[in-house]
């Protein structure tokens, strides 16, 4: 095959290398969904974009059919990732299992096999040729039926993305609404040609001509590149919302780069008392809680652990955590919420019960230990040195109260006359 450099071919293979820049960088930005269906759609773009400059500088009707059969790698199935890409975007991530990615590209499968094998049966192209124009020879041909399925089920897929992708745009609040913007745009870039290029053939205007479709996708190229670079597209979007349950107890709050508040749950705003729509891009230091503006600030900037937040009689423990962080750089911040309330009451309760378990421990007075006690006359000596009786020591060391009385010993030693009565009188007692 022989191919010579035309200049239609160098913007061409220029997209192509910033196509596959823009997928590496997107994955370089974070592995979502999103961003690998955005990685894989552009590398295919990058095939086609390349196959079709190939194709420019052939001279050869057989190397302008292996080129455009190249090409359609690429072009077949990249609007099958582009679909995927906004499924995952617009979180619709149910959609996507296998079964369904096998469905959608049964069509471009055919669509590639039908071009490699169109000298068979010219389903894809009929009467192919070449026509000099100026300089360069271009390809000719007249469309086949199957060409037509192709381009019907390309532009379906496009729309069906557009269409969940307008749908979104009144869903989302404003911040996300620029975001949708940039891909709405950057599929339209290639539609629009495409249809400027089937009104060409369908109007008889004189083929061949370039295929300026090719030259669309490096605009889409560059259209995502900006929200890539401006926008954080794939850095923390409405995808963001998979990683937070409305039915969640904790008060989540997602912020971006920027310190903006770009999404938050239902308990969150319970907790906060506003509404979602009304805090989405705002500033978090703008932010009002519990009468004090910037009160969540605080917990960005202090190395230290802080106290808890009151709000309106609850306590909520408040803890932050960054997003994905690629080479150093957080792509955002999540602050959790997590109401303490219950727990600090019962936290209170068991102070207050230690507390009166300790005042009742210090009413209880013990003895233990050894008493030094006096060999004759019975005192007992006190810690300072001091001698007590027995009566005095034990009142002043425990709650005991002694009742004097006379044991039976002393009682026929000291009064053995009330001892005799006791043995004459059995019933009486002393």
């Amino acid at each position: 095959m022989e191919w010579q450099l035309v200049p239609y071919a160098i913007p061409l293979f220029v997209g192509a290398m910033l196509l596959i820049f823009t997928a590496f960088f997107a994955l370089s930005r974070g592995s979502t969904l999103a961003a690998i269906f955005l990685a894989i759609s552009n590398i295919l773009l990058a095939v086609y974009v390349v196959g079709y400059a190939m194709e420019l500088g052939q001279n050869t009707e057989y190397g302008v059919l292996f080129w455009a059969r190249i090409g359609y790698l690429g072009l077949a199935t990249a609007p099958v990732a582009w679909f995927l890409l906004i499924l995952a975007y617009t979180d619709r991530r149910k959609l996507i299992s296998l079964f369904n990615i096998l469905l959608l590209l049964a069509i471009p499968v055919i669509t590639i096999i039908f071009a490699w094998t169109n000298q068979y049966h010219e389903w894809m192209w009929q009467n192919l040729r070449l026509e000099k124009v100026g300089e360069i020879k271009l390809a000719s041909f007249t469309p086949g039926p199957w060409y037509w399925v192709n381009v019907a089920y390309t532009n379906l897929l496009i729309l069906l993305s557009i269409g969940m992708l307008i749908r979104t745009f009144f869903r989302v609040p404003k911040l996300f609404r620029r975001q949708v913007i940039v891909l709405s745009t950057g599929l339209l870039a290639p539609v629009a040609t495409y249809f400027i290029y089937l009104i060409t053939l369908a109007g008889g205007v004189p083929l061949p001509g370039v295929n300026w479709q090719a030259y669309a996708f490096i605009i889409t190229a560059l259209i995502i590149s900006l929200g890539v670079l401006n926008y954080q597209l794939f850095d923390v979007g409405p995808v963001a919302r998979d990683a937070i349950f409305d039915d969640m107890d904790d008060s989540v709050i997602v912020i971006d780069k920027r310190m903006r508040i770009i999404d938050l749950n239902p308990a969150a705003e319970q907790s906060l008392s506003c509404a979602r729509a009304v805090v989405i891009g705002q500033v978090i230091h703008d932010i009002t809680v519990a009468g004090e503006k910037g009160l969540l600030e605080r917990y960005f900037n202090s190395s230290t652990p802080l106290d808890d937040i009151s709000i309106n009689g609850r306590v909520f423990d408040t803890s932050v955590s960054q997003l994905a962080r690629k080479r150093g750089q957080s792509n955002g911040w999540l602050l959790v919420m997590r109401d303490i309330s219950k727990r600090r009451e019962m936290e209170e309760k068991q102070k207050k019960l230690i507390a009166d378990l300790q005042a009742a421990y210090n009413k209880v007075k013990t003895l233990s230990g050894l008493l030094p006690i006096c060999a004759n006359c019975k005192k007992i000596r006190d810690d300072k040195g001091y001698w007590h009786t027995v009566e005095v020591y034990v009142r002043d060391h425990s709650n005991a109260e002694f009742s004097h009385g006379i044991c039976p010993d002393c009682l026929t030693e000291l009064y053995p006359e009330f001892r005799d009565e006791e043995h004459k009188n059995p019933d009486k007692k002393a």
